[in-house]
């Protein structure tokens, strides 16, 4: 007699970082001129040739603009849901441990699956390993 488990989809906030790139504009006290920097922040180091305090700087091939070494980064939160998560492990994992895809159990609260009562454990522990909430339907 096959097992109907029903994944559930979630969806929980989920910290995320990105660098911060914006300009920021530098003056040139020897030879009297705005230089542009793409960067999150300036980080400045002293010249001893010129006796002035230099940006550290590369320059961006790709986008033709000086770039900052010195990062910074913001966080952010942004809601994520877990049906991707679940498709991908029914194609992957799933098929190859003889879950098959239930119809007619399936809903807007998750994909419900059929499986054998022999590899039930195995389909279970490959679920918490992959931190997908299920429920026994039948």
């Amino acid at each position: 007699m096959p097992k109907t488990l029903l994944l559930e989809f979630s969806s929980k906030q989920v910290r995320q970082q990105r660098r911060i790139m914006r300009e920021n504009l530098w003056w040139d006290t020897i030879h009297k001129k705005m230089h542009k920097i793409w960067g999150s922040k300036i980080d400045l180091y002293w010249n001893e040739e010129a006796k002035n305090m230099i940006p550290r700087v590369k320059w961006d091939e790709d986008e033709k603009r000086w770039e900052t070494k010195g990062e910074a980064f913001e966080t952010f939160y942004e809601k994520k849901n877990n049906k991707e998560i679940i498709k991908d492990w029914i194609e992957n994992i799933g098929n190859r441990l003889g879950a098959e895809l239930n119809r007619e159990e399936t809903s807007n609260k998750g994909i419900a699956i059929d499986c054998d009562n022999s590899s039930l454990p195995v389909i279970e522990y490959s679920l918490d390993r992959y931190e997908i909430l299920f429920e026994a339907v039948t």
